[in-house]
Parts: structure tokens; C-alpha cells; sequence
């Protein structure tokens, strides 16, 4: 079993490489952002999910939606953790999700 101590090296060193990494991607401009979205063409059913803590762990929910290839609204679910880590409830979101889609 791997201790929380090289648990916490371990996700320290992970977060630095990847700030160092993308570090030239990140902007400091709070500018609005355009985000399109395109119909795929074929049949299709489009899931979007996301998790959130305030905190890590903190106070988290998830929430989802599901909509058809032409961007109409299916199915929407959403729901409280209470306290809980930022993976755990992304997690949670894609699982209540799949689950959605295949019922």
C-alpha cells in the first residue's frame, strides 16, 4: 500500500510537470470566450458531464446533460456529494452519465 506521504510527492511532482508543461497554454486574460458546438451527422446521442469541489476535498456536486446529434435537450441529472474530492465526483458525473445514456 503506497503512503499518503509519496501519495502527495507523487500528485505535487504530476501537478508541477503539467503546470510547466502547459504553463505557456494558461492566459491571464478573463476575456469573454466564444464556444461553438457542431451536430455530428450521424445518429448520435452527446454527453457532457462535470464535476465540482469547492475544495479538494470539499463540498461537490455533478451534474450532466444529454441531447440528441442536432443539439436538442434529452436528459439532464445532477446531484450533491457533500464532501469529496474533485475526482471522485468527474467520476461520478461520467458514471450517472453512461448510466443515462444507456437506459
Amino acid at each position: 500500500m503506497i503512503s499518503i506521504f509519496s501519495l502527495k510527492v507523487k500528485i505535487y511532482t504530476l501537478a508541477a510537470l503539467l503546470r510547466s508543461v502547459f504553463s505557456s497554454a494558461l492566459s491571464t486574460d478573463i476575456g469573454g470566450r466564444y464556444v461553438t458546438w457542431h451536430p455530428e451527422e450521424t445518429m448520435a446521442v452527446v454527453l457532457n458531464v462535470d464535476g465540482s469541489s469547492f475544495g479538494n476535498p470539499g463540498i461537490s456536486g455533478f451534474g450532466g446533460i444529454l441531447r440528441r446529434n442536432d443539439g436538442s435537450w434529452l436528459y439532464g441529472f445532477a446531484g450533491n456529494v457533500g464532501i469529496s474530492t474533485v475526482i471522485h465526483v468527474e467520476l461520478l458525473a461520467l458514471y450517472y452519465g453512461l448510466k443515462a445514456a444507456w437506459e
